[in-house]
């Protein structure tokens, strides 16, 4: 199952059988990067743990066409430099050899390679870089390294072997003699060393917390959702109001059509139809109503006029003091015993 699969499978089924294969293909390129960064094994443990749980963290920011190899390699770096951060830079050559206590028996070349090789990998453009992961840290056939960068087996030997000239240039600018066609093989031989078995161990029984897929539509349906929910609302509420508001009007434009009707028009109940039956009683009800209606109605007329001598009273208190008249408040009072008495007649009338 490649990369790829294993990464699908640890992000859509949090298969943790997946994430631990992922870790057993590479905690010895990582472990291996570390070792020769930091200066004991228990650091070198310690980032190696911390790769992988950056990786359980951003897979689903990788994108599809990302070597694994090639991120692993590179983030192994970063933490192992922010993990000796604050100290002073290594000095090159044998001083950054004295630094790294990695106890694996290399050659003379290897030797000189090893503390220079992490600050000469970094010279190399991202696709030389992990075309010389694949092919002498993973090693993988040229095949492979164009299958996985999409280049063909031809074009793929070119440009690995011109990203190792240009790895030795940097090696050679920087005090080491080991040959270009010395370079490949030693690469192939010592750069990637097996993790211990603790280290695998620790990684598998360790369970990293899947990061939960994020769809990029969701915010957007969130948005629609709520925008959508909102506009019901507004629109139930205004239907609510202008059923309302229509009740209203027609209750009040009923009720001034019955006041406006002569009362001629309304036939009340009399001997000459008592014989009639239903319709006897239908117009006895109407009448009745008629009568309802005005008399609220008039009610309604005389307690405005209350309501507004209240009101100028309580405006002018000096007006209601006994023994005291305002020639202001002589209208006011006029206009509302005329209502009154318009009031009064009415309901005689009736």
């Amino acid at each position: 199952m490649s990369d790829l699969e294993l990464l699908h499978r640890y992000l859509n089924e949090g298969s943790q059988e997946a994430f631990a294969e992922i870790q057993r293909r590479y905690a010895g390129l990582v472990y291996s990067t570390a070792c020769r960064l930091v200066s004991n094994h228990h650091a070198a443990e310690d980032i190696t743990q911390e790769v992988f749980v950056r990786l359980a963290r951003k897979v689903q920011d990788l994108q599809c066409h990302t070597v694994l190899p090639g991120w692993l390699y590179r983030c192994a770096r970063n933490v192992a430099l922010e993990t000796i951060r604050g100290e002073q830079r290594r000095r090159q050559g044998e001083q950054a050899a004295d630094q790294i206590d990695c106890a694996t028996d290399t050659e003379d070349s290897w030797t000189q390679i090893k503390p220079l090789l992490d600050r000469a990998m970094e010279s190399l453009r991202t696709r030389e870089h992990d075309a010389v992961v694949l092919r002498y840290f993973q090693n993988k056939s040229l095949k492979e390294v164009g299958a996985a960068l999409g280049w063909s087996e031809d074009a793929a030997q070119k440009r690995v072997s011109r990203a190792l000239e240009r790895l030795h240039k940097t090696l050679t600018a920087n005090g080491t003699r080991v040959p270009l066609s010395q370079l490949g093989a030693v690469l192939s031989s010592e750069a990637v060393q097996p993790a211990p078995a603790v280290v695998i161990h620790t990684l598998v029984s360790t369970p990293v917390i899947a990061a939960a897929p994020i769809s990029p539509t969701a915010p957007a349906l969130s948005l629609m959702a709520t925008t959508k929910l909102k506009s019901l609302g507004l629109a139930a509420a205004f239907c609510a109001l202008s059923a309302g508001l229509l009740v209203l009007w027609m209750e009040n434009n009923t009720l001034r059509t019955t006041l406006s009707a002569p009362r001629s028009s309304v036939p009340l109940p009399d001997a000459r139809h008592s014989g009639s039956g239903a319709e006897s009683n239908q117009v006895l009800i109407t009448g009745d109503q008629l009568r309802q209606y005005r008399r609220e109605h008039l009610e309604l007329l005389s307690l405005r006029g209350r309501v507004t001598q209240l009101s100028r009273a309580l405006n002018n208190p000096a007006a209601a003091r006994p023994g005291e008249t305002s020639p202001t408040n002589e209208p006011a009072a006029t206009e509302d015993s005329l209502i009154f008495t318009a009031s009064l007649r009415s309901c005689e009338e009736i």
